[in-house]
């Protein structure tokens, strides 16, 4: 497969990457399984000899996804044992995350995890990076992470969070950020616009407004966003909820109400009550949906549900 990569852009800095921890954190459209499987490709022939492995979550995504795409780029066939050995002799493995903790004496040279972000904590990263320890005549043993943008979540942390950061082109959300060991680019949709198709591209600008988490997260990158379509609180105010007053003070019992308010598509409306039973425990006491009303139907029901509940307090 051609892709037109521009000399300094994120997937040039991402393939020429040498640290120990290379991480693309980017949107959709963005190239990185590709740019991730070229990488241990390349490595597996510069080392002959070498253990490599590359990781997703769930088993159907490694099938359907990942091993399929490596067929069609390097036009080759993976065996019935998910593994496929190059002619210098080096050995790629593709495995799921269920089938990890059972590597435990194997010995890599590299290895990649796919969709990261799917991944709840960096239980697996930790547990593979364990086995980066094969002899195959190289300085460095890397461990490749691609994902997208998920919130505040171990990615970010390890990656983004007090690492230095250098501006490419802001405008398509290009960043190199660096950490001693971990080096991490990230790009919207956008900063790959020139290997896409337009009505994709145009595609995209258009869920701005019939999808907006969803294009802030997937396309521009956001890691203020979350998987959180359907959530009525967004991330971004759970951090900020964090910083208020009643969330620590004395005397509970507050209730507190959640609206979210449908306007596009088939979602509903829903409405959430917490009451606060200690200094940072809270739980759930009412929960209501509904849907197909006007604006008109919707204000009375929060006003008459806010007022039913005695909540302290509502957000919508």
């Amino acid at each position: 497969m051609e892709i037109k990569i521009r000399a300094g852009d994120y997937q040039d800095r991402f393939l020429s990457c040498e640290s120990k921890f290379p991480c693309c954190k980017a949107g959709i459209g963005t190239g990185k399984t590709l740019l991730m499987l070229v990488k241990i490709y390349q490595y597996c022939e510069k080392y002959p000899g070498t253990t490599a492995l590359i990781v997703r979550k769930e088993f159907t995504d490694l099938h359907d996804s990942t091993i399929k795409d490596f067929q069609q780029y390097f036009s080759c066939r993976v065996g019935s044992d998910k593994n496929y050995t190059l002619p210098c002799g080096s050995k790629i493995m593709f495995r799921h995350a269920a089938e990890i903790e059972v590597l435990k004496n194997i010995n890599l040279g590299i290895a990649g995890i796919e969709q990261a972000e799917e991944f709840e904590d960096d239980k697996q990263f930790q547990f593979i990076r364990d086995r980066l320890r094969q002899n195959n005549g190289a300085n460095i043993r890397p461990l490749i992470i691609i994902a997208n943008a998920n919130g505040h979540n171990w990615i970010h942390q390890l990656w983004i969070a007090s690492s230095e950061r250098e501006e490419l082109d802001s405008v398509s959300g290009q960043y190199h950020y660096k950490k001693g060991e971990y080096e991490c680019l990230t790009a919207s949709t956008f900063a790959n616009e020139r290997n896409l198709p337009p009505d994709f591209i145009a595609d995209c600008k258009a869920k701005e407004v019939e999808a907006p988490n969803h294009y802030k997260q997937y396309i521009l990158n956001d890691d203020g966003v979350t998987q959180q379509d359907d959530f009525v609180f967004t991330f971004q105010e759970l951090e900020e909820a964090r910083k208020r007053e009643y969330a620590h003070r004395e005397g509970y019992g507050l209730k507190l109400v959640g609206y979210d308010i449908a306007r596009y598509g088939n979602d509903k409306c829903a409405a959430v009550c917490i009451q606060q039973m200690g200094a940072l425990i809270w739980k759930i006491r009412f929960v209501d949906e509904w849907e197909k009303k006007d604006l008109s139907y919707t204000t009375g029901r929060i006003l008459s549900t806010t007022s039913e509940l005695k909540a302290d307090g509502n957000i919508i």
